[in-house]
């Protein structure tokens, strides 16, 4: 397993911002890819890969200020693990749900209205307001 580290890109520098991760942990690098993105005291620059492998562990977050030499990352040899059986989730069927002829609902619909609401509600609730006889004026209605 190897260590990504901090590098110096000059001698003064003492630290470096990490910008933004390239790859996430869990993901196949290649020597020589870039992984994440530093900010240094007067540029931004890319840190490679030091190896092909898996990047296993991220050690520090974006926006976290790291020592020259320090660790920010390992990248492990060889591909990903396949998920342990604790890891490993059967997908579950969904449920299925009865469907409804819309021809039914609507049965049950009127069946409702016609329970809750007098037939002048009913036709009133059909009817646009501009229709309704009780919305016009006494001397406009015949």
């Amino acid at each position: 397993m190897a260590e990504v580290l901090m590098p110096r890109l000059d001698p003064g520098m003492q630290s470096g911002k990490i910008v933004e991760w390239l790859k996430k942990e869990g993901e196949l690098v290649q020597k020589g890819q870039p992984i994440v993105v530093i900010e240094g005291e007067k540029t931004t620059f890319e840190v490679e890969a030091p190896e092909t492998g898996t990047l296993t562990k991220l050690l520090a977050a974006v926006g976290d200020d790291v020592q020259v030499s320090q660790p920010i990352a390992m990248v492990g040899s060889g591909s990903v693990s396949p998920p342990s059986k604790l890891e490993t989730v059967k997908p579950q069927p969904s449920p299925t749900l009865p469907t409804v002829p819309q021809s039914t609902v609507l049965d049950q619909v009127a069946e409702f209205q016609e329970k809750m609401f007098s037939p002048q509600q009913l036709n009133r609730r059909r009817m646009p307001n501009h229709l309704c006889q009780s919305r016009k004026p006494a001397s406009l209605r015949s």
